[in-house]
């Protein structure tokens, strides 16, 4: 178990404090996108009630879109390919691969992690 940080009495407060205001928003999010989901899937209705497309001048084109497949790859299973080929001789194969590796920085971040529920005895 991690050992509680002493902190300041009045930080600790501070923090509940916009702790719960962020607790709220994000309860009004989740209700806000629950509402849009169930817009989106009564417009989708109307949509394919007739014909899959609907134009609105000055205002939007709503389109039923196919359903489509998206490739990915598993980047441990890649990374672990190209160790194998440069291992086993075909390093330019590996190294033409490894010239495709894209990579970006996550930015910093907070995270905040609620203590888990335990059940009732």
């Amino acid at each position: 178990m991690t050992q509680p940080i002493t902190t300041a009495p009045a930080t600790v407060q501070q923090l509940y404090g916009m702790y719960q205001t962020v607790s709220e928003i994000e309860n009004q999010i989740a209700q806000l996108q629950q509402e849009r989901e169930a817009l989106r899937a009564h417009i989708s209705e109307l949509v394919e009630d007739n014909g899959g497309k609907i134009a609105i001048d000055g205002v939007a084109t709503f389109e039923i879109m196919r359903p489509t497949v998206i490739a990915s790859y598993d980047r441990s299973g890649i990374e672990a390919l190209v160790r194998q080929l440069a291992t086993s001789g075909h390093s330019a194969i590996a190294e033409r691969i490894e010239q495709h590796r894209k990579e970006s920085m996550r930015s910093r971040s907070l995270r905040i992690t609620k203590p888990k529920q335990t059940p009732d005895a």
